[in-house]
């Protein structure tokens, strides 16, 4: 993927988060600094404390559940323990957004997010030149 198509995607995935009834939970603050600084304004919340009252702060709102924990093996396990406690209590999250972020940033952590996007500008620059 060039990094022009790369910055297209990233318009619409952010568009799509923006637009849409998301809530997004993340693992940390630099997370949820991260994601504003490339533009996201959903609600963003942080998974600290007991998975019960996150679920609660979540089930409150009538808002889609899109949990973006890290690529690191201790965000995968998390993912898969919080998704799995979501649809347990009968919520359903939204789970191709993060593959998404993935896909087009080569993520590991989200807190590079804003950082990776500053790569993919400079690359679209240095390619429309």
């Amino acid at each position: 993927m060039t990094p022009l198509e790369k910055l297209k995607r990233v318009e619409k995935l952010i568009e799509k988060l923006n637009e849409g009834d998301f809530i997004l939970v993340v693992e940390g603050k630099r997370d949820v600094a991260a994601l504003a600084n490339i533009g996201i304004t959903a609600k963003i919340i942080t998974a600290n404390g007991r998975p019960e009252g996150i679920l609660k702060r979540i089930s409150s709102t009538e808002l889609k559940p899109v949990v973006l924990f890290d690529f690191d093996e201790t965000g995968q396990e998390r993912q898969s323990r919080f998704v799995e406690l979501l649809l347990a209590s009968d919520v359903v999250p939204e789970v191709q957004i993060r593959k998404e972020f993935k896909r087009i940033f080569g993520l590991r952590f989200f807190e590079e997010a804003d950082k990776k996007l500053e790569e993919i500008w400079e690359k679209s620059e240095k390619t429309d030149r």
